[in-house]
């Protein structure tokens, strides 16, 4: 979708439902009724090893990253089989200048989480991360060769 009218759709998800901008993405599977889950209840804390990287990111730059051509788009999400309870997906096509770059992640990574909640469905989180530009805080889980990150971001204006 183009992020134009993705922008179009949001905004009236919005206003007509009252819907936060992120905090609704993930909380359901799309193919079940299964609600969402939380990360951190799934795990029943903080795992060790986890490591916290703290970003503060320029809204302007960040927003303007978001309108460059095809740059959410050509993220590919690819579903990692496994035993694990929970999908993870790897993600590649991460360029300089991106979204994800701004936010970051790097080619071969593994998304665990964005913002504590457990991603179902991998298309939804390209919509996350367009949606970030409204919101002045964030976070995204990930492995990265072997280590746990979680990324938390702040939103600033000029």
């Amino acid at each position: 979708m183009k992020p134009a009218i993705l922008s179009v759709v949001l905004s009236l998800c919005y206003l007509f439902t009252g819907c936060s901008t992120v905090g609704n993405l993930f909380s359901s599977r799309s193919d079940t009724n299964i609600k969402g889950v939380k990360l951190s209840e799934a795990r029943g804390g903080t795992p060790a090893g986890l490591k916290e990287i703290e970003r503060k990111i320029k809204l302007t730059l960040f927003k303007k990253s978001l309108n460059s051509e095809s740059a959410l788009g050509r993220l590919r999400i690819i579903k990692i089989v496994s035993n694990d309870p929970y999908p993870k997906y790897r993600l590649f096509d991460i360029r300089k200048g991106d979204p994800y770059y701004l936010l970051g992640l790097r080619n071969a990574d593994v998304l665990v989480a964005a913002n504590d909640w457990v991603v179902f469905d991998g298309a939804k989180f390209r919509t996350f991360v367009w949606l970030l530009q409204k919101e002045k805080r964030g976070s995204i889980e990930i492995h990265r060769a072997g280590k746990l990150i979680r990324f938390l971001y702040t939103f600033e204006d000029n």
